[in-house]
C-alpha cells in the first residue's frame, strides 16, 4: 500500500481522474475509493478483461494514471498488456504481484510503471513488509522524492529480507508455479468444485493471452466449490497441511476465503462485479510436495 499510495499520490493532485479496473487487490480499492475521492482525485473503474475499456475511459488533460493489476486478486483475470502499453498521454501502472518480476515484465509492453507487494514473492517468507515501484529514472527520482515525505519507507531489517529472498526467487517459483499448475488440475476434475481460476489451464478463458504475456502462470489460483460459503468454511477447517492465512508467496501453502477475509472491507456488489463468491477459496501454492498438498485438498472436499 506505501507503493500504491505513493504512485497515486506523488502523481495525482486535485481534479485530476484515474482509469482503474474494477477487479484488483481491495486495499488498491479502498485507497481509490476513499483518499481519493476525499481529496478531490476522480476515479472511473473499468473490467480490466477488455483493454479498449482503459483506453476508452482516459480524459485528455485529465487523467493521469490507468491503472491494471495482472493477474488479479484472487479471480486470476489477465489485462493485455500490449494494449495497455499503447495507451498514450496518462502513466500506465500494473500491479504484477501475483506474476512477480520472473513471471512477467510488463515494462516490455510499454507499461510506465509496475508496482510490486514484495512482502509476497520477490520476499518470499512472509516476513517482511515492502512494496517495490519501477520505471524509468526520471519518473522514479520523482516518485522517490514524494515517497520521503510521504513516509512510507521500509525498515532495515524488512529491506535485507527482501534482498534474501531475491537470491531464491528463481528456484522458488519454478516449483511454486509447476506445483500450482498440477493442484490447479486436480481441482478441475473434482465433483465438488465447481470453477477453477489460474490462467495455467487450457480452458481458463484468457489461458492464450496469459501464454503470450507470461513467462509462467504464477503459484496462486482460486477455486469454487459446491454448497457455498457453509462448504468452504468446511473445507478450511478440514485441511492438515495447508494452512489458513490471508498472505502468498512464500514458502507454506496457504489458503483463504476472499469474501470473509481479504476482501471483507469490499461491499457485496462491488464483489459480485470482482467475481468473488461466496464459495471462493484462493489458494498461494508453497514448497511442500506437490502430491502431500492434493492429498490434503482431497481429504478436504470428501
Amino acid at each position: 500500500m506505501g507503493a500504491i499510495s505513493t504512485v497515486v499520490l506523488a502523481l495525482c493532485s486535485k481534479g485530476d481522474h484515474i482509469v482503474a479496473q474494477r477487479n484488483c487487490y481491495a486495499g488498491t480499492l479502498a485507497f481509490l475509493n476513499g483518499p481519493c475521492a476525499r481529496l478531490g482525485i476522480d476515479v472511473t473503474f473499468v473490467d480490466g478483461r477488455n483493454a479498449s475499456e482503459f483506453a476508452a475511459a482516459v480524459r485528455p488533460g485529465k487523467t493521469m494514471l490507468v491503472m491494471a493489476e495482472s493477474p488479479s486478486n484472487p479471480h486470476l483475470d489477465l489485462v493485455d498488456l500490449t494494449e495497455l502499453g499503447k495507451i498514450k498521454g496518462p502513466f500506465t501502472v500494473v500491479d504484477s504481484t501475483l506474476a512477480t518480476p520472473l513471471g512477467q515484465r510488463p515494462h516490455d509492453h510499454g507499461v510506465s510503471i509496475v508496482l510490486h507487494s514484495a512482502t509476497k514473492g520477490i520476499a518470499g517468507h512472509n516476513d517482511a513488509m515492502l512494496g517495490v515501484v519501477t520505471g524509468e529514472k526520471d519518473l522514479i527520482d520523482s516518485i522517490w522524492g514524494y515517497s520521503v515525505m510521504h513516509g512510507a519507507t521500509a525498515s532495515p531489517h524488512d529491506a535485507l529480507n527482501g534482498l534474501r529472498g531475491i537470491r531464491t526467487l528463481g528456484v522458488r517459483i519454478a516449483h511454486q508455479c509447476e506445483s500450482a499448475l498440477s493442484i490447479a488440475t486436480f481441482l478441475s476434475s473434482h465433483k465438488q468444485v465447481t470453477a477453477v481460476h489460474y490462467p495455467g489451464l487450457a480452458h481458463h478463458p484468457q489461458h492464450a493471452l496469459a501464454a503470450k504475456q507470461m513467462r509462467k502462470f504464477g503459484s496462486v489460483l482460486s477455486f469454487e466449490i459446491a454448497g457455498g460459503k457453509d462448504a468452504a468454511r468446511k473445507v478450511l477447517d478440514a485441511l492438515q497441511i495447508v494452512r489458513p492465512a490471508v498472505s502468498f508467496g512464500g514458502p507454506e501453502t496457504l489458503i483463504c476465503h476472499p469474501a470473509s477475509s481479504t476482501h471483507i472491507g469490499v461491499d457485496t456488489d462491488a464483489q459480485i462485479a470482482s467475481g468473488i463468491t461466496d464459495s471462493m477459496l484462493r489458494l498461494s501454492i508453497g514448497l511442500e510436495a506437490t502430491s502431500d498438498i492434493i492429498a490434503d485438498l482431497q481429504n478436504a472436499l470428501k
